[in-house]
């Protein structure tokens, strides 16, 4: 069954919208950190807000890695170095900075999560009183 472009885009907008959508409600202002940004992070270093990464492996591994799978070069140059890499255990000690942040987003990370009950509470943990997960 094909789908219309019409439709698809109403169904999931461009990848500006993506952004706008998870953007929209969050003081950028302040501390952020973005788990699993990979090669389409939705808050760049560049960007000029203040964030940190969370990844599953160094920015080197996750070229090597991305590279292997024929991403292509433009989209690897957008992967970051990462500040903190988590590979197993809590986000939060992967992390060690409680109630640091202002936001945390996450887009694509959900669905990786074993305990997503537990993965909540430990970004609840890295926040500090304004509390936003995206």
């Amino acid at each position: 069954m094909a789908v219309s472009r019409l439709a698809a885009h109403r169904h999931y907008g461009d990848a500006v919208d993506r952004r706008e959508k998870a953007l929209a409600h969050i003081d950028l202002n302040g501390r952020g950190l973005e788990i699993g940004a990979s090669h389409s992070p939705l808050l760049p270093k560049s960007s000029g807000v203040r964030v940190k990464t969370v990844d599953h492996a160094s920015r080197a591994e996750l070229v090597q890695k991305y590279r292997a799978q024929g991403i292509p070069e433009d989209k690897l140059a957008n992967i970051e170095d990462v500040d903190y890499i988590w590979t197993q255990g809590s986000l939060a000690d992967a992390v060690g900075e409680p109630g640091a942040f202002d936001y945390i987003i996450c887009s694509h990370v959900i669905e990786h999560m074993v305990d997503v009950i537990g993965f909540v509470q430990a970004c609840e943990s890295l926040l500090r009183d304004r509390k936003s997960v995206v």
